[in-house]
């Protein structure tokens, strides 16, 4: 029997992180680095930028405000979720508007090609136009696994 003082402790890895293990860190460094993303960066690189807005985005966060204060109110356990140090509104919104977003659309290029096959190579050469059918129906399955993630993520808050 556990006594009420007793603090209990997350033996697995957070929801949060097993999501952030589908990003392919190398090929979004890549990328970052064609693009000159983290130029002048101290404390917001494009990846910590990416890991604020995908947890607003499953935590279901309505602003940059209600990002930075639920990830202040869970300073705790950021280590754990993947966050080395967290930024302000100011840093976060200045970032949105400067950073250059070919960034991020050739990340999300890289993820519905690959399809979630993490042998797949970094590939550029296909049109977008071209593929606007085929990310389409990804949508649609994303969006059913964003809503199913975002459920699970409800049960356990």
């Amino acid at each position: 029997m556990q006594s009420k003082n007793c603090i209990i402790m997350n033996v697995g890895s957070y929801i949060f992180s097993q999501v952030m293990d589908f990003i392919p860190r190398y090929q979004l460094d890549k990328l970052v680095a064609k693009y000159h993303g983290d130029w002048h960066a101290k404390n917001l690189t494009c990846y910590n930028q990416l890991l604020h807005l995908l947890f607003g985005q499953i935590t279901g966060c309505g602003s940059l405000r209600d990002i930075c204060l639920c990830l202040e109110a869970h300073s705790q356990i950021l280590y754990h979720l993947g966050f080395r140090n967290t930024v302000n509104l100011s840093s976060l919104s200045r970032a949105n508007e400067n950073r250059d977003y070919r960034i991020y659309e050739g990340l999300e290029s890289i993820l519905s090609y690959r399809g979630g096959d993490p042998r797949q190579e970094l590939y550029f050469g296909e049109d977008l136009a071209q593929r606007t059918g085929h990310q389409a129906e990804r949508l649609c399955q994303s969006q059913s696994i964003c809503q199913r993630t975002h459920s699970i993520l409800n049960i356990y808050t």
